[in-house]
């Protein structure tokens, strides 16, 4: 039997297995894989200026943008449904006008509805959202006389083919027309001086916010003002929605659940994001803690809940703020009402440096004794694991030393041994190097000794430490890069990550020492967890 005899099915699976370069390879041999391979290769793009890793998508270097927006043909272009623009302009600026432009010309021949969003929020303030962009190229106005004004003829506007809108003041969303594809919104506001709305609210916005099926407000302004603008007005069914917020002295800073569920069916839900925090020292409700507290009140029956993401805005380290955000964990957050989650992530403190003599309220067994209550939880995502998380495990273990001791000298095998062996000469290089962390010289080698320790209150060790815990969070691509602009962890399987190699050998010493043992409580108080990533380590958890 030919392979080209198997069903399409099985050859889609085979396909499904190999990476980007052997799929190139692949799609050269003959017509029938050349199809199939086009379908793989087009259907989700993402565009990059550094490493990255995602299987679900296409990888496309940012320098090769030109090139792809020149060979996009009508049949090509029909198998794009996902488009992801991942890059920085800083120091190098990036200009999408002619990928933009190219898309434009391919929807003149055809109707086909895509998600394109722009990541790169110094491209996005110098120049313009695509929406905007493709607002002012292709929509066609016409003068009516009688009443002397403009109306936008929005019938076949190429607008219309994209599924997703990025917005950076009210009266450009509430001018943009009716779009029967749009299912997702973003809202960025950041000038003060375009937070009230000068055009009137009409029946094209309206009917637009009707049809989100995501909407994420990607700061405090944005919040306030949509809710301000829209409450009363219309009721959102959304699956995915995304809130920030800040409490300050400022009256109108308070986030309340009343407000945002006269806007948002909150029942459906599916996904949530918080990126809220409280620096108003003389909160008298607990405003965060108050906000879950009327929500889960106000349920009668599980909500359908399955992800819940909840960040302290801008790592805000204030006391009172961080022991709101400890309450939560140890005793609000996780009830009957949330039963059906599935997915957690927590990004609480990730500005604090490691010290010996770091404090933290966390309670594990609390937070243990709440999870357990979600039967249906399958994974756990903590980024800031190695800040007020850590340095509670000698508490948790009743260990008599300290959390750096607990996570480096407690397994002999000969693997952890010549990973210490290397983390010591590492750090003592990097010390008479003034800490520039250069390493190309060096090279590992076996520890002759059984008996490998690393002595963890020598500074050097730990500012080493400090450097190892900060290159594991650095994978997290999309937690580093416009997290508190227009990016969202809702979307984190469309966004990159950094896998670092190097990194093994450390991630496995923290494993084998405690980490392990930390994740067999997690197991036994969460029989349904199947994923967890701990600062950066992600560990897949046997059934």
């Amino acid at each position: 039997m030919h392979v080209l005899d198997l069903p399409y099915n099985v050859l889609d699976d085979i396909i499904g297995y190999l990476n980007q370069s052997d799929l190139v390879s692949l799609g050269r041999t003959n017509r029938v894989f050349h199809s199939k391979v086009n379908q793989m290769l087009y259907k989700r793009i993402m565009i990059l200026d550094s490493e990255g890793h995602n299987d679900q998508y296409s990888l496309l270097d940012v320098r090769n943008v030109g090139p792809f927006a020149r060979e996009l043909t009508k049949e090509n272009f029909q198998l794009i449904e996902k488009v992801v623009i991942h890059t920085q302009s800083n120091l190098i600026e990036y200009n999408y006008k002619e990928l933009y432009d190219s898309f434009i010309r391919q929807w003149e021949k055809v109707k086909h509805p895509i998600y394109f969003v722009n990541l790169d929020i110094n491209n996005l303030r110098k120049y313009q959202s695509f929406n905007n962009y493709i607002s002012q190229e292709s929509i066609q106005y016409s003068e009516n006389e009688d009443e002397q004004s403009f109306e936008v003829d929005v019938q076949d506007t190429i607008l219309n083919n994209l599924t997703n809108w990025i917005a950076f003041d009210i009266n450009e969303l509430i001018s943009l027309p009716y779009n029967p594809s749009l299912r997702h919104l973003n809202l960025f506001i950041e000038q003060s001086f375009l937070l009230d709305p000068i055009e009137r609210l009409n029946r094209n916005v309206l009917r637009n916010m009707e049809n989100l099926k995501a909407l994420y407000l990607n700061s405090p302004k944005s919040t306030s003002v949509f809710i301000k603008t829209f409450s009363g007005k219309v009721k959102l069914n959304l699956r995915k929605l995304s809130l920030s917020s800040s409490h300050t002295f400022k009256a109108d800073s308070l986030l309340t659940f009343r407000e945002v569920s006269q806007l948002v069916n909150f029942q459906d839900l599916e996904e949530l994001e918080l990126k809220i925090n409280c620096t108003n020292h003389y909160c008298p409700n607990e405003c965060m803690v108050q906000f879950f507290r009327d929500w889960f009140s106000s349920c009668r029956d599980p909500l359908a809940l399955a992800k819940l993401v909840l960040i302290n805005f801008k790592s805000n380290p204030h006391t009172d703020n961080l022991l709101q955000f400890n309450k939560l964990i140890e005793n609000e957050l996780f009830c009957s009402m949330i039963s059906n989650l599935r997915e957690i992530y927590l990004n609480i403190n990730d500005l604090t440096k490691l010290t010996l003599d770091n404090k933290s309220s966390l309670n594990y067994n609390k937070f243990f004794k709440n999870l357990s209550r979600l039967p249906n939880l399958a994974k756990i995502v903590i980024p800031d694991f190695f800040n007020d998380w850590v340095v509670n495990l000698p508490r948790l273990f009743n260990k008599r030393t300290n959390f750096f001791d607990l996570l480096v000298n407690q397994c002999d095998c000969k693997v952890c041994n010549d990973t210490r062996l290397t983390f010591n000469k590492l750090s003592t290089l990097d010390s008479k190097n003034h800490f520039q962390h250069d390493f190309d010289n060096f090279t590992n080698s076996s520890a002759d000794s059984s008996s490998i320790q690393i002595d963890t209150t020598s500074e050097s060790n730990l500012k080493f430490l400090n450097y190892i815990v900060r290159k594991l969070k650095q994978q997290f691509i999309y937690l580093n890069q416009n997290l508190y602009s227009i990016n969202s962890i809702l979307n984190s399987n469309d966004r990159p990550l950094l896998i670092n190699r190097d990194l093994d050998q450390f991630k496995n010493l923290f494993l084998h020492s405690c980490l392990l043992n930390l994740i067999k409580l997690f197991k036994i108080h969460i029989p349904s967890l199947r994923s967890i990533n701990l600062g950066g380590i992600q560990y897949l958890v046997p059934n």
